[in-house]
């Protein structure tokens, strides 16, 4: 139809036939396809953009040799000697990564920050007395290299009780203790929870704890391993799924000399654990 259109004003126009082609050709171009899912909002495409970062796990069950505690430590192993956040962060920068995920709280319960909801915290342990911070000596080393701190953060606790004898309190808790992480720290790049697996079908009142965190850090990424529970709606959680790296996979992105750490790549974007 357009074609045929523009074949007629040819036909009958001697002066200004460029002109009127290129009117007519514009008139007859389509309209954009409507999106075929969710738009990426800025955040997506800044997370995106960020290709590569690492994630180290460091907790109490770090003096347990174990990879997971299970509550029952005591906070006493938790002395730590020669604990330098600013070199490790350096080490990520010298690396050309671009964010670290420090683990904040493990299944085990044990907080990396002095929190007033909980006894099984740094503030309970022999290092600097009690009035050491882990989480703050970790953001103030990624700020002072440029580093996108982010928080790993379990759902489910070992150590609290009420995790079995009273759920919706222990979910108030679990809300309260993030919401001192998005609160009293600056900027974060983001958190990634993990723990929904320990109660399938559970209403884990995401909706609540997720708006906890859109308050203080609204450019925040919300990552949740268990795709059964994320929640769809992109302004609240980002659904991004988790793929295998092996050792050799992270000798393309940079040399270590026994890359035994590398576990996991977050839709596309590569994580090594230090």
């Amino acid at each position: 139809m357009c074609m045929n259109r523009v074949k007629s004003i040819l036909q009958r126009t001697f002066g200004g036939v460029s002109l009127a082609l290129v009117l007519m050709l514009a008139s007859c171009q389509a309209e954009p396809p409507a999106p075929m899912s969710v738009v990426p909002e800025a955040r997506h495409l800044a997370w995106h953009a960020m290709e590569q970062y690492a994630f180290v796990h460091f907790t109490i069950n770090t003096f347990t040799d174990k990879e997971w505690g299970y509550g029952d430590e005591s906070p006493e192993l938790f002395n730590l000697t020669d604990f330098d956040a600013d070199a490790l962060v350096k080490i990520v920068k010298d690396a050309n990564l671009k964010g670290l995920i420090l683990t904040a709280k493990h299944h085990d319960g044990f907080a990396n920050w002095p929190t007033k909801y909980s006894d099984y915290s740094v503030a309970n342990t022999p290092w600097k007395n009690g009035k050491g911070d882990v989480v703050r000596e970790f953001v103030d080393a990624c700020n002072k290299y440029d580093i996108i701190p982010f928080f790993y953060h379990t759902t489910l606790d070992w150590w609290k009780d009420e995790f079995e004898t009273d759920f919706d309190a222990y979910l108030e808790y679990l809300r309260k203790s993030v919401e001192i992480l998005c609160k009293n720290y600056g900027k974060i790049g983001g958190l990634w929870f993990d723990g929904n697996w320990s109660k399938p079908g559970a209403d884990w009142k995401e909706t609540e704890l997720y708006g906890t965190i859109r308050k203080y850090q609204p450019e925040a990424i919300i990552i949740n391993n268990n795709p059964e529970t994320v929640s769809t709606d992109y302004t609240t959680a980002d659904k991004l799924y988790f793929e295998p790296l092996t050792p050799e996979d992270v000798m393309n992105i940079i040399e270590f000399e026994k890359p035994e750490g590398v576990i996991a790549s977050l839709g596309g974007q590569t994580a090594i654990n230090l």
